[in-house]
């Protein structure tokens, strides 16, 4: 898989692998637009896979995620002082669970 400009073997990606901070962060300077939609795509697929959330349709998916069903969400994107995006969200769970209703 080509990213940014660069080659990544996903299916086997190492630590040692991945490109030094500096590069990093020439690669953020370089490519933003191709790095705010992989953010995007990586925030979609946690909000579909691990929370249970179908962000088409703005509706939980049947049986939920790792929290249980979703009534919504709100989130807001940053980005560090080095160029790095990340995400501040809230989560509203259905039937106002409590945390001991959890699955454990």
């Amino acid at each position: 898989m080509k990213f940014a400009g660069v080659d990544l073997d996903i299916d086997n990606l190492m630590v040692d692998q991945m490109p030094k901070s500096q590069d990093r962060a020439a690669i953020v300077a370089k490519h933003p637009v191709a790095i705010a939609r992989f953010f995007n795509k990586l925030i979609t697929t946690v909000l579909s896979t691990l929370i249970g959330y179908d962000t088409n349709k703005h509706v939980s998916n049947p049986g939920g995620g790792v929290l249980g069903e979703i009534d919504a969400y709100y989130g807001t994107v940053e980005e560090s002082g080095r160029g790095a995006l990340h995400l501040h969200m809230l989560l509203w769970l259905m039937n106002n669970k409590n945390p001991h209703e959890l699955p454990q």
